[in-house]
């Protein structure tokens, strides 16, 4: 992303739906949710901070999700400690100091889903970058983030009939920053606008989506404060 401004805006009190898409969900529903969202950073954190294979840091990501369903570790969270991001890290680092090194991970949830983990071949490449195991998942916990939001994006462009704004944004934000990208010049000869339309668009498309980030982060924030907190920690500089 090119612009992240981390201001929160807005009246002081909060509103009270921070954690609830998380502690409420029902068994099946919860282990869907961790396993699509949260692996990923977990995964890295184990493979790169206690420096386990490939295999086994596998087999400990799914043990740790599947004792976290058992012991219904979501309903004994407490907002007020903060982020459910600190949250799950801690969390995270309590379980693996509880193993023992060459303990046989458990791989079954105790008549809960399991959960599994795919795409390990890019997380196995991200664990092989520079960086610090915390910067790491806290890198992916944002790259998580940013993929559940895009299709919200994408629908309010969709329902105003302005999909090609959704589509300059995800070229020139999303798939540019990979793939050694475009241009503004060259994205208004694709899509037959002006240099100034593709300059307007992205910062229409940019506004909508910091709001729809923040929208996401506040769901896993208890306050106002935290909230910014949070923003600042994941959006630095």
């Amino acid at each position: 992303m090119a612009e992240h401004d981390t201001s929160i805006p807005g009246p002081a009190d909060f509103p009270p739906t921070a954690w609830s898409r998380l502690i409420d969900r029902p068994d099946a529903e919860s282990a869907d949710f961790l396993a699509t969202h949260y692996w990923k950073p977990a995964y890295l954190y184990v493979r790169r901070k206690w420096r386990r294979s490939n295999e086994d840091a596998k087999d400990l990501t799914q043990s740790f999700f599947a004792e976290a369903l058992r012991s219904d570790f979501l309903a004994k969270a407490d907002p007020a400690r903060g982020s459910f991001r600190r949250f799950l890290k801690a969390s995270l680092e309590n379980f693996l100091r509880k193993q023992h090194r060459d303990a046989k991970a458990e791989k079954r949830g105790g008549g809960k889903p399991a959960l599994s983990l795919d795409d390990v071949g890019e997380a196995e490449e991200l664990a092989s970058r520079e960086g610090d195991p915390d910067s790491l998942f806290d890198r992916e916990w944002l790259e998580s983030m940013f993929e559940r939001c895009l299709p919200r994006l994408r629908d309010e462009f969709a329902k105003e009939g302005k999909d090609a704004y959704y589509e300059v944004f995800r070229r020139y934000e999303i798939e540019r920053p990979t793939q050694g990208g475009t241009t503004y010049d060259e994205l208004a000869k694709e899509f037959k606008i002006s240099t100034s339309d593709v300059r307007n668009w992205l910062h229409n498309a940019r506004t909508r989506w910091r709001k729809i980030v923040l929208d996401e982060m506040r769901e896993t924030c208890e306050s106002a404060a935290d909230l910014e907190a949070e923003a600042r920690a994941l959006f630095p500089g």
